[in-house]
């Protein structure tokens, strides 16, 4: 991973996973007072290489943004064969709302004119120019 203070190797674990794996290798995973996990093999290998070693988890992820995703999962990439110049009227439709409410109004009207939702979430997916908040 790389960021604005250096780069690190992350390794992703569910904390269940890391609970077990504690248990099992208790010099190679170890929970921190403040609750954070780390590995200090890991650690100390990349430390070699002027790099850092982090343990991150499940609890660190955004449950509505993995929902999102997985939800996308069809449509990211080359999954979908979706037709593109209809993907790319109905975005074009949709993103030419002035605000959110406008955008949403857009969507529905979207919806209902025929507009296959397939081709809303691949807009979404593959743009990532629409950006929607609908409140129930």
């Amino acid at each position: 991973m790389l960021r604005h203070d250096g780069a690190c190797w992350e390794e992703w674990k569910t904390v269940n996973e890391l609970e077990k794996l504690a248990q099992k290798y208790p010099g190679r995973y170890q929970k921190t007072a403040s609750g954070h996990w780390r590995c200090p093999p890991g650690e100390a290998h990349a430390s070699q290489f002027g790099l850092k070693y982090c343990v991150r988890t499940d609890a660190e992820l955004n449950p509505i943004f993995t929902q999102n995703l997985m939800f996308l999962s069809d449509y990211l990439g080359f999954k979908s064969n979706l037709t593109t110049d209809v993907t790319q009227s109905v975005l074009a439709y949709l993103v030419d709302g002035y605000n959110s409410s406008v955008k949403q109004k857009r969507v529905m009207v979207a919806v209902m004119s025929g507009y296959y939702h397939a081709h809303i979430s691949k807009g979404i997916a593959n743009q990532n120019r629409l950006q929607i908040q609908v409140n129930y």
